[in-house]
């Protein structure tokens, strides 16, 4: 197997109807804002005032406070961990192990500021059922099904938009990975299909994310024209759900922006990037800001923000870029492989 560099919305429906909401009570955090409960509970911060009669222009509340929430997304119980720095630490790895943001670790929970020393206390929240969850699918197998021995190489010929797949190869069922949402639109080249599996591989074993991925449409079997799609014809496209907050129902992506789990897609997209073979990652500009937020949050750098996120420009140079109505889904292109001489690169 090669080995990669390491560390209109079509075709996504809803197949399920939505959780019932019901009232849960959210303990304040040092340091949490309004606005990062309401997100973490997909309601609005003007209704957690409303709840908790709070003052709409200057709303005062305190950590360990419990503010009462009604919501789809159900409880959130976490854990205050005392974590002593170790040798290799950083504020973007610490942050990373936990699956917290590095604003909130180095800024909100700590006040700690600039360097980290071997054996220095930090203090981390944990969400008690993502740790265990989290621990658990670091010590799993995360297995990368390679073409089977002695089958043709699946190649991409042509544009995405005006080509074709040549001995077209079918996504394998890998469960620790991902869920396959319809198997007969899950054809690709082969190497496209070793990217997608080694950029979410690498996603979960380094964040330790145990909820679900689902795949949903790539292309078919030979290629060729796939309605709706504008392109997903040459097998180097992929439709990926978004991650979200809690556990969807089966094969269901967000209903709405304020479900998705934003850290965890922008720790998702810059898992592919790092592969070194995605060529494009398109998104909905009205979902590239949480997505702005969320890179900040995790301690991006200025130089990673302005090549991968096309927000707050409107250019055409960055990775993530524009596309309309993908807000539930991010659709990702991978690179040609070294051996696909007639796959066009646009």
């Amino acid at each position: 197997m090669r080995a990669f560099a390491a560390p209109p919305a079509q075709g996504l429906v809803a197949s399920t109807t939505p959780a019932s909401a019901q009232w849960i009570l959210h303990e304040v955090l040092p340091g949490e804002l309004l606005q990062q409960i309401a997100d973490r509970y997909a309601v609005s911060s003007q209704s957690l005032e409303r709840w908790n009669k709070l003052d709409g222009t200057h709303p005062v509340y305190r950590a360990g406070q419990k503010l009462r929430v009604y919501t789809q997304l159900g409880t959130h119980t976490r854990d205050k961990l005392h974590y002593e720095v170790r040798a290799g630490d950083s504020w973007a790895r610490i942050a990373t192990r936990f699956g917290v943001s590095q604003r909130d670790l180095q800024h909100r929970w700590n006040s700690c500021g600039g360097a980290l020393r071997v054996g220095q206390p930090l203090i981390v929240w944990v969400e008690r059922e993502t740790h265990e969850r989290e621990q658990a699918a670091r010590a799993e197998e995360l297995p990368i099904v390679s073409l089977p021995e002695g089958a043709a190489i699946a190649q991409s010929v042509g544009s995405p938009g005006h080509g074709y797949l040549q001995n077209g190869m079918q996504l394998p069922k890998n469960d620790a990975l991902y869920t396959i949402r319809n198997p007969e639109h899950s054809y690709a080249s082969s190497h496209a299909i070793e990217a997608l599996q080694t950029g979410i591989a690498n996603f979960r074993r380094e964040t330790g994310f145990a909820r679900q991925i689902l795949i949903a449409d790539m292309s078919v079997e030979e290629g060729g024209r796939f309605g709706p799609h504008h392109s997903h014809r040459s097998g180097r496209d992929v439709d990926i759900a978004l991650p979200q907050k809690a556990d969807p129902p089966k094969n269901a992506q967000p209903e709405s922006p304020a479900r998705v789990d934003w850290l965890a897609t922008w720790r998702l997209i810059k898992s592919f990037v790092d592969t070194d073979q995605v060529r494009y990652v398109f998104l909905s500009r009205s979902c590239q800001l949480a997505l702005y937020r969320a890179a900040k949050d995790d301690g991006a750098s200025h130089a990673d923000l302005l090549r991968i996120i096309q927000y707050p420009g409107h250019g055409k140079a960055a990775i993530v870029r524009h596309a309309h109505g993908h807000t539930s889904h991010m659709h990702v292109r991978f690179r040609c492989g070294p051996e696909e001489t007639a796959c066009e690169e646009i």
